[in-house]
């Protein structure tokens, strides 16, 4: 067995086969023989032994074993953390890292220095601190004692935190029994920093708990990347690649037994950590459950608007055939036309019809056009966020004929089964999108999942309506699903309505962006009202965050504070920011400022009005310039999109698809020609889920059942 604790007292030994000590492990002083070769250990250290508890005259009960790692005060960030976590008045971090810089160049550990007369000797430290200080640690609780030991073995002091949240005074034990097992549930715990903490622990390259460690947090990882599982091959060589293991055998000996103790599941198709297949069970479920029953909502047909296309009508015959479908089409095939019409029509003869989209921004845009109220989901469900808890669900489900969500391409398989669960089996409910735009942030990929599912009623548009604006941009989209670069560098040279200026270097590019900015953007649009900036990614030279800044440059000279007028986004969701909620996404204008109070008043796009002091004001950044992924679900009349060959690693088909398709009226590209060939001709990543699988299981059980 595994045990740790601190040194309480060493005792003199003749011999030098064994070292007699004895150390505090929770709350309980210990009597330890360590065997063979020891390190140098000094009152305090914290310490981590392997071996079994014994009985003997001489010592009664004791522990004998070997040291597996001796640790003495860690002096890490975390520990100035904990220090200032103390509480004790006029301890700050720079007063903290003089602290600690002092014990390290003394070579003392925290409680040695607490238990002298040293910290009268701290330079730059007031006499009064120190003596604070020196008493705080000579009272540490026992919450204290065990945080402050995980800071030592090198864990975060949030984490630390959390651990004795969750486990108390076994978070030692835990950590020290599998330090993957109980970690890696932990934001920024995955294998490499875990296996670093485990080899100071003791753990060899083959132990069964590393392995399982590397499994894990394959799948985690894949998880993150919005994948529900990965084929057994390929979280092989996942594993393989971690732990630099040439054995498959052992990999594949871990991966069933992790099966066996119900941490994962294996189907033909994937292994899957077990409560994310449980998530997609569910799904699959709720799906059933719509499939099951087909309600019919009758209309007049002469009602139809007559300018609608033969396909466009198609959903009106189809939408009786299924309580579950999906309307799918590019840009310009006339998707609201249809949501507009459906919405209409089924209004007129007396069915209750209610719109949804996943953000506000689609939820807005989805009203104007359908002169309708349009909800985002979770308003639509009534999720509240804090305890999640949804208003509406499989004993409560929302009050419809029909559900129409639009934009259903973002929706993550969380958010789908919440809907899904909160939709009555005799409601209709439609998704709407664009199967080549990029898959949701989250987990799965659930719109596209529905395309393949038998029983649920799909209509496709593909035809392209010409119009005076626009046109060329659609098309410019259809050629990028074409992936012929050539082809789209030609026709953009060609355009009208696009521009395509190649760039040769950073420097380059952003001199084009800053000209394009100062000499069209500015002069037409200073507010960004109907201007928009996209690129791949937030950071870099050429993100979000440094193009944001080029912009603020472009409006004035020097500062980059905060002004009125500017163009923010909400970057996390705040459920209470003082009584308003605001969510992850939200865009907004600031209309007043106050510097000297560091606050600022964001009216947002449904005029919810947002005050921000300085502990929120940092969830605000410019939204002058946006991550394609942050647009997605938004228009604009112009476009100016960045893209470069440092983006390599995030450029595909489907992120610049994606891209163009924000676009209204005006499209301008800055690219290098790698870029612009790597977007084009890399296809996007398919996704791995399971969704297909566990809903074509539900209905051969089910037609099992029947037989």
């Amino acid at each position: 067995m595994i045990l740790a604790g601190t040194v309480e007292k060493i005792f003199k030994s003749d011999s030098s086969s064994y070292k007699l000590l004895s150390i505090k492990a929770s709350e309980d002083l210990i009597t330890v023989i360590i065997e063979g070769n020891c390190p140098e250990l000094r009152q305090n250290d914290l310490i981590v032994l392997e071996g079994d508890f014994k009985i003997s005259k001489r010592f009664g009960s004791y522990f004998k074993g070997s040291i597996l790692q001796a640790l003495g005060s860690d002096t890490s960030e975390n520990l100035v953390k904990f220090l200032v976590n103390l509480r004790v008045k006029g301890l700050g971090y720079k007063t903290a890292h003089r602290v600690v810089q002092f014990l390290r160049e003394s070579n003392q550990t925290l409680e040695s220095f607490a238990s002298t007369s040293t910290w009268k000797a701290i330079p730059q430290v007031n006499i009064r601190v120190t003596r604070e200080l020196a008493k705080k640690l000579q009272s540490l609780n026992l919450e204290e004692r065990v945080i402050l030991n995980l800071v030592k073995l090198g864990i975060g002091l949030k984490t630390s935190q959390d651990l004795w949240a969750a486990k108390g005074p076994l978070a030692i034990s835990a950590v020290l029994a599998d330090p993957y097992k109980t970690l890696l549930e932990f934001p920024g715990y995955r294998f490499k920093r875990l296996d670093a903490l485990a080899k100071k622990l003791g753990v060899k390259e083959e132990d069964n708990r590393r392995i399982k460690g590397a499994i894990l947090s394959a799948l985690m990882e894949a998880c993150e990347e919005g994948h529900t599982g990965l084929p057994l091959a390929k979280l092989t060589e996942k594993v393989k690649e971690l732990t630099s293991l040439s054995k498959e055998t052992l990999i594949t000996q871990e991966i069933r037994n992790l099966e066996s103790e119900s941490r994962i599941l294996i189907t033909p198709q994937l292994a899957q950590l077990r409560h994310i297949s449980d998530l997609e069970k569910n799904v699959a479920q709720q799906l059933k459950k719509a499939v099951s029953s087909n309600t019919v909502l009758t209309c007049n047909l002469d009602l139809i608007n007559p300018n609608l296309s033969s396909e466009q009508r198609d959903i009106f015959s189809k939408i009786n055939t299924s309580n579950l479908g999906v309307l799918t089409g590019g840009p310009g095939t006339g998707k609201t036309t249809v949501i507009a019409s459906l919405s209409d029509i089924y209004t007129s003869s007396g069915y209750l019809v209610k719109l949804a989209a996943p953000t506000g921004r689609a939820a807005q845009k989805l009203s104007s056009l359908c002169q309708l109220e349009a909800h985002t989901i979770h308003r639509l469900i009534k999720l509240d966020p804090l305890s999640k808890y949804q208003f509406h669900n499989a004993s409560n489900p929302i009050r419809a004929d029909l559900i129409i969500v639009d934009e259903a391409s973002m929706l993550d398989l969380e958010i789908f089964y919440r809907l899904m669960l909160a939709v009555s089996e005799k409601t209709k409910i439609l998704f709407v999108g664009d199967k080549d735009q990029l898959p949701p942030v989250g987990l799965g990929n659930p719109f596209s999942d529905l395309l393949s599912l038998p029983n649920v009623f799909v209509v496709k548009l593909n035809k392209i309506f010409r119009r005076s604006e626009g046109s060329e941009i659609n098309h410019l989209a259809s050629l990028i699903l074409q992936g012929d670069p050539k082809s789209i560098k030609s026709f953009c040279e060609s355009s009208t309505e696009i521009t395509l200026s190649i760039s040769h270097d950073t420097e380059d590019l952003k001199k084009k962006l800053e000209k394009l900015i100062r000499s069209l953007v500015l002069p037409r649009d200073p507010s960004f009202a109907s201007t928009l900036i996209l690129t791949p990614t937030a950071r870099g030279q050429l993100g979000s965050i440094e193009l944001n800044k080029l912009v603020i440059s472009c409006l004035r000279d020097g500062s980059e504070k905060f002004m009125p007028g500017d163009k923010v986004i909400q970057t996390v969701n705040n459920y209470d920011l003082q009584g308003v909620a605001v969510f992850n996404g939200d865009i907004g204008y600031i209309r007043e400022v106050s510097h000297k109070k560091n606050m600022v008043i964001v009216e947002f796009w449904d005029g919810r009005l947002g005050l921000y002091d300085s502990k929120t004001l940092p969830q605000l950044q410019y939204a002058y310039a946006l991550t394609v992924h942050k647009a997605q679900g938004q228009e604009s009349d112009l476009v100016i999109l960045v893209l470069d060959k440092s983006h390599f690693m995030l450029l595909n088909s489907a992120l610049f698809y994606t891209a163009v398709t924000r676009a209204k009226k005006k499209l301008h590209i800055i690219s290098s020609i790698k870029a612009l060939w790597i977007a084009t001709l890399k296809g996007r990543e398919e996704r791995h889920t399971n969704l297909k699988h566990f809903f074509q299981k539900i209905l051969s059980d089910e037609n099992a059942n029947l037989i």
